[in-house]
C-alpha cells in the first residue's frame, strides 16, 4: 500500500485521534476498505508516525548523485567499503546504474549482487549523505530567470553539446574573413564531415568585428592543443572559452560541471579552468557569449530550455 494511503490515514489519526476513522467515510468504498485495513500496521504512538513519514519523505529527495557521471563515483570512493558502491543502484537512475556496471572492476562486483537487497531507510541515508558530501554543491535551482551560474544544472548532454559549440564557434570567429587558401589549408587537417561543420557556420553565421577575430585568433594560438584534429577539439576549445568566463568565486559550482562529464574529460577541464583562474582575468563579454549560444541552442532544439518561456535569462 503506497505513501499517500498511509500519510493520509496518520494525518487523520493525529488531528483527530480514535474519531479520525469517522473521515475515512468521505472516502470511496474501495478506499475505505484500503485505510481501514492499514491501521492495523501503524504505530500506536504519532511521534513514530511522523518518523516513518519524514523517512520516506527523505528517501524521495532527489541526490545530487544523480547527476555525477559513474566514473568519479568510483573515483571518490576509491578506498572505501566496497559495500558502499553496492548501495548505489538504491537511488542512481537506470542508466546511470548500468554505465557503473560497465566500470566496476570484476572483483568488486559480488558487492552490486545484492543491490536490490532490502536497505532501511536510516542506513541508506547515511550512505547517501556521507557518499554526497565528497561531491561539490549545485548552486539554488534556477526558477524564472537562468543565469551563469545555472550552468551547473545543465544535463550532461547539453553540457557537451555547448562546450562543443562553443569551440566551433571561437574557430569560426578565428577563421571568418581569411584568405581562402588559408582557410582550405586548414581545412584539411580535419576530417570531411567536421571541415564541412566548420565551413557552414562560417558561410552561415554573421560577420565578425577585427577585434573579435584577433582575439579569438589569439586565444587559439595560446591553447596547447597537441591532440589530433579530432571532434574533441572542438571540446578542447570550448572548455577555454568557458573557463575565459570563470571567476575564482565560480569555482565552487564549476567542479559541478566536470563531475558530469566522464573523467577524462572532466579533468581537461578542470585543469583548464584552474589555469585560467590563476590567470586573475575574467571577460565579461564571455558570459554574454556564452549565454547567448545557450539560448540559441535551447531555440534550436539542440538542448533542453532551462528557464521558464517568455522569461529569458541574466548574465
Amino acid at each position: 500500500m503506497g505513501p499517500p494511503y498511509e500519510i493520509l490515514a496518520a494525518l487523520c489519526l493525529l488531528n483527530r485521534g480514535s474519531k479520525g476513522r469517522d473521515l475515512f467515510q468521505f472516502a470511496s468504498r474501495k478506499d475505505q476498505e484500503r485505510l481501514n485495513a492499514l491501521l492495523g500496521t501503524l504505530p500506536p504512538k504519532g511521534e513514530e508516525l511522523l518518523a516513518r513519514i519524514q523517512r520516506r519523505e527523505s528517501q524521495s529527495r532527489p541526490s545530487v548523485l544523480q547527476e555525477i557521471h559513474p566514473g568519479w563515483i568510483l573515483e571518490k570512493l576509491e578506498g572505501e567499503s566496497p559495500r558502499i558502491l553496492g548501495l548505489m543502484g538504491q537511488f542512481l537512475p537506470g542508466e546511470k546504474l548500468k554505465d557503473l556496471l560497465t566500470l566496476v572492476p570484476p572483483e568488486k562486483k559480488k558487492f552490486l549482487s545484492k543491490i536490490n537487497d532490502p536497505v532501511s531507510p536510516e542506513i541508506l541515508e547515511i550512505v547517501t549523505r556521507f557518499v554526497e558530501k565528497k561531491f561539490a554543491s549545485p548552486p539554488p535551482v534556477p526558477g524564472a530567470v537562468f543565469s551563469f551560474s545555472h550552468i551547473a544544472w545543465m544535463k550532461d548532454n547539453d553540457l557537451r553539446t555547448l562546450f562543443w559549440d562553443l569551440g566551433l564557434n571561437e574557430i569560426r570567429k578565428a577563421f571568418t574573413g581569411v584568405e581562402p587558401q588559408v582557410l582550405r589549408i586548414f581545412l584539411t587537417r580535419f576530417p570531411i564531415a567536421l571541415a564541412r561543420e566548420i565551413r557552414d557556420r562560417i558561410d552561415s553565421s554573421r560577420k565578425v568585428t577585427t577585434e573579435e577575430k584577433r582575439e579569438a585568433q589569439k586565444h587559439l594560438v595560446s591553447l596547447q592543443l597537441d591532440q589530433p584534429l579530432t571532434e574533441e577539439i572542438f571540446h578542447e576549445i570550448g572548455y577555454s572559452v568557458f573557463a575565459q568566463a570563470v571567476s575564482p568565486a565560480d569555482l565552487s559550482w564549476t567542479e559541478f560541471v566536470y563531475e558530469k562529464l566522464p573523467p577524462s574529460e572532466g579533468h581537461r577541464l578542470k585543469r583548464i579552468l584552474e589555469e585560467r583562474v590563476r590567470e586573475g582575468t575574467i571577460l565579461q563579454e564571455k558570459r554574454e557569449e556564452i549565454l547567448d549560444r545557450i539560448t540559441l541552442l535551447a531555440q534550436k532544439g539542440l538542448i533542453r530550455h532551462y528557464w521558464k518561456k517568455n522569461k529569458g535569462r541574466k548574465g
